[in-house]
């Protein structure tokens, strides 16, 4: 009787811990990766299945990136093989974290050369539609002012720019992070994204100056040429995500702080 009663303790300790088990990818073969990354999938909750599918993407893109720069694929073996092996046995938090990782590198290589914050003071009302006011704006040095209105006399603040693509391959949008601090207070008194679209790309070694007005008369906008501090105001400027890889259609994102 108490073998059976031991036998049956072992049996349910197996299967609690068969049951337990996180669900992982197998790349045996194209048709098993296949199957159970749809599994993986499933198993993530809904709101996050978004994240999950950028990550696996960001996996498949870097690896087809690492393989083509190093030319580790030998004579019969494929890239789609090489893939396949370092996706094997990971699991959806192992995907998840490992591409935060790559993102965080990828991120990295694009190099801020500089940055600066000036004032630009419009003679007269700009709108896209004055040429007068554009070539303006334009001998200012602004390069990107789609919907800004203001009215002539206002100080109007210009972000501008300067980044190195030092990655291996084209990058075809940035996302940069504005924050204005002041040493008087712990929460920003500006902070906003800004993106930019390069259709064509950076190609890898190029240099890119990027400078764009905002409108002080926008309800959300906190003008940080306004900032009235005996200690002056601190601004930063930080790459947070890129579209890259082979074609273009991989997001590098700055990973989220987790609450």
């Amino acid at each position: 009787m108490t073998k059976w009663i031991k036998l049956g303790i072992i049996f349910f300790i197996v299967a609690v811990a068969a049951g337990c088990s996180k669900p992982k990818i197998d790349a045996s073969t194209d048709e098993l990766l296949l199957i159970t990354s749809d599994k993986l999938r499933e198993s993530v909750p809904e709101q996050k299945r978004a994240d999950f599918d950028q990550a696996l993407n960001v996996w498949t893109s870097q690896l087809v990136e690492d393989d083509g720069n190093s030319g580790a694929v030998t004579v019969g073996q494929s890239l789609e093989t090489d893939i396949r092996y370092k996706l094997n046995g990971k699991t959806t938090d192992e995907i998840i974290s490992g591409a935060k990782i790559m993102a965080a590198e990828e991120l990295k290589k694009i190099e801020i050369i500089s940055y600066e914050l000036n004032e630009f003071n419009p003679s007269y009302e700009f709108n896209p539609l004055n040429k007068a006011s554009i070539e303006e704006i334009e001998e200012f040095g602004v390069m990107h002012y789609e919907f800004i209105s203001y009215d002539a006399g206002s100080r109007v603040p210009v972000f501008d720019v300067t980044f190195k693509n030092s990655s291996n391959y084209p990058i075809y949008s940035i996302y940069f992070e504005v924050v204005v601090t002041t040493p008087e207070y712990s929460i920003p008194y500006f902070n906003d994204s800004f993106g930019y679209p390069m259709p064509d790309g950076l190609e890898p070694g190029g240099i890119q100056r990027v400078t764009w007005a905002n409108n002080p008369s926008s309800l959300w906008f906190n003008n940080p040429l306004d900032i009235k501090s005996k200690d002056g105001f601190k601004f930063t400027v930080d790459n947070v995500a890129i579209q890259g890889g082979v074609n273009g259609n991989t997001l590098y994102r700055k990973p989220k702080i987790e609450d």
